[in-house]
């Protein structure tokens, strides 16, 4: 028990000892567990002036939680610094006396009043040297300015440490009539056709409201053969010539009184018509202009392959048939049959080429199409292979026997891809990771090329 006292002790002067900073960081409060408050009631006689000052200014930041377990420690360390011989002590321990309890400080000071008295006294010469408004808390600003200037009288104007240019009303003025200008001629432009007001419309009192509940005179009622008694005893041929009469009557007098129209419906002018049908065109060939686009992106060649005629109608003739072969393995690894093509049948694919590139391709190359989506699919999951390199390997699929490396002699390799995979050991204990290697090798004399796999331990 002692010694934990005494590392309490020694633990209290490493975190407060400090002489630059007097006050109580609020970070102490988080190592004041309650097993240290206890602790700290058996030494607290035995700190220093300075730490005791900080830890009975930290015993405020205490959450109120805490400070309801630890109460007892708590004040019997209040009841100790009541006693002490420092005078300073004796003070603070008087002003937090009363915050365990009821969560206030004590501002009836009575034992230390002289202390206090004489500090109050020593600070009032500085702060009547300072101006007062700099001492008001920082809500004074959102206080009303009456109630500020009866508080404590009037405030000097803040000092202006610089001033906004601005614009004059002039500008103001004509920046709105040129938008109210640009947006009328943006108007005129769109060539909305207005329609004429009759002149009986236009001498309509606008404050007059218009009497939907009356019907309105004047508008004739679709005609009938009944209205028309005199033409019963007619033929039918007479009947059906005075109804078509009496139709176009009708339709050149049109329909009479006043006609609501909606936006929509009011007639379009001659210019709006051929507007109208100049937007349609041009929108119908923005449509057509896309479509090609999209045809010719899709049938595109490319640029390694620029070379390339189209594909050939017939295949060739000297077609070396498809074989197989077995590419030996590591011990470790299993053995990989793969596949023999000749230039007449082997996969290829559309990617791009380098200019370099295409100055090697011959004239009168070409790749039918199952060739091209065979070689698609083969440079897919390609991560090794240059764009000269797949230039080089569809010439030679497309019959191009000029070998680039004639020192290597007449069988040219490629790497196409490298991955690692899981081979069973051959004890079969589990599984080995190794790295795949597949090549492309080219025989320039042959005619043949072959997709071999080479297996190696990683590093």
């Amino acid at each position: 028990m002692a010694t934990s006292v005494r590392d309490t002790a020694l633990w209290l002067h490493n975190k407060l000892g400090a002489s630059d900073d007097l006050w109580a960081p609020t970070s102490v409060t988080s190592l004041l567990t309650p097993d240290t408050l206890y602790n700290t009631r058996q030494c607290f006689l035995e700190l220093q002036v300075p730490v005791k000052l900080k830890l009975l200014l930290a015993l405020v930041h205490l959450p109120r939680r805490q400070l309801q377990e630890s109460s007892a420690s708590v004040e019997h360390v209040i009841s100790q610094a009541l006693q002490d011989d420092d005078a300073w002590v004796r003070m603070i321990a008087d002003v937090v006396r009363s915050y365990p309890k009821s969560g206030t400080l004590n501002t009836h000071l009575e034992d230390s009043q002289s202390v206090y008295g004489d500090t109050v006294e020593n600070l009032r010469g500085p702060v009547s040297e300072v101006d007062t408004s700099s001492l008001l808390p920082l809500e004074c600003k959102y206080l009303n300015r009456t109630a500020l200037n009866a508080m404590l009288g009037q405030q000097p104007p803040p000092v202006k440490h610089f001033a906004l240019k601005r614009k004059p009303k002039s500008a103001t003025l004509r920046a709105e009539l040129l938008q109210k200008s640009s947006e009328a001629a943006a108007q005129q432009k769109k060539g909305i056709p207005s329609t004429p007001i009759p002149g009986k419309a236009r001498t309509l009192s606008v404050g007059r409201r218009i009497d939907t509940t009356t019907p309105l005179r004047g508008i004739p009622k679709s005609f009938t053969a009944s209205s028309h008694s005199g033409f019963h005893g007619s033929s039918a041929t007479g009947g059906r010539s005075v109804a078509r009469l009496a139709a176009m009557t009708a339709s050149r007098k049109g329909e009479r009184g006043a006609k609501f129209l909606e936006i929509e419906e009011q007639p379009l002018g001659g210019q709006a018509k051929r507007r109208k049908r100049m937007q349609e065109e041009s929108q119908e060939k923005q449509k057509q202009k896309e479509e090609k686009e999209k045809e010719e992106a899709a049938t595109a060649t490319p640029d390694y392959a620029a070379g390339l005629l189209a594909a050939a109608a017939t295949a060739q003739k000297n077609a070396v048939p498809v074989t197989t072969i077995e590419v030996t393995a590591p011990s470790y690894a299993p053995s990989t049959a793969l596949r023999t093509n000749t230039p007449g049948t082997a996969p290829a694919t559309q990617t791009s080429a380098t200019a370099a590139s295409q100055s090697q391709q011959k004239k009168g190359l070409s790749l039918t199409r199952e060739q091209m989506l065979a070689a698609q699919e083969m440079f897919r999951t390609s991560n090794k292979v240059t764009r000269p390199e797949k230039a080089l390997i569809l010439g030679f699929m497309a019959g191009s026997r000029e070998n680039p490396c004639p020192q290597q002699g007449d069988s040219v390799t490629i790497k196409l891809s490298e991955h690692t995979e899981s081979v069973p050991k051959p004890d079969g204990t589990g599984e080995a990771t190794m790295v795949v290697d597949t090549l492309f090798e080219m025989n320039y004399k042959t005619g043949e090329w072959k997709r071999l796999k080479k297996y190696r331990p990683t590093v």
